[in-house]
């Protein structure tokens, strides 16, 4: 997908209603991918699964989606799945998901992750209900 067909894509779901998933797997994102999710986090009222696996997102990347999910209030679901994201930027993501406490999913997989950190992570969700 090209970063254009993100931009249109994007525009018109931060107003909508209806959808509840978006599945973008296996699109290279990559920072402006990863800004524009960011702003549709910000501002979609209604998606509750988000999947972003082999999207190409990086540290900085994760930093802007989790900001976009500091204002969020309906995402349950979250994969980022095969990315470049290090522990420090994927703690970030979990402390934001915690304040929010309706994130019930997150998906971490083969990411530069210590098995602690997911540990803690998942113990934590287990809080949000």
């Amino acid at each position: 997908m090209q970063v254009d067909d993100l931009k249109f894509i994007f525009e018109a779901l931060k107003n909508n209603t209806t959808l509840r998933q978006l599945k973008l797997d296996e699109n290279k994102l990559g920072k402006t991918g990863a800004e524009l999710t960011g702003s549709l986090l910000k501002f979609n009222k209604t998606l509750e699964e988000l999947s972003l696996r082999k999207a190409e997102i990086d540290d900085a990347g994760a930093t802007i989606i989790g900001k976009g999910l500091e204002d969020n209030k309906s995402l349950t679901q979250l994969n980022l799945s095969t990315e470049l994201i290090r522990e420090e930027h994927i703690k970030f993501i979990n402390s934001v998901l915690m304040k929010n406490k309706l994130t019930k999913q997150l998906k971490f997989g083969t990411n530069d992750i210590r098995e602690q950190l997911l540990r803690n992570a998942s113990e934590e969700l287990k809080f949000n209900k």
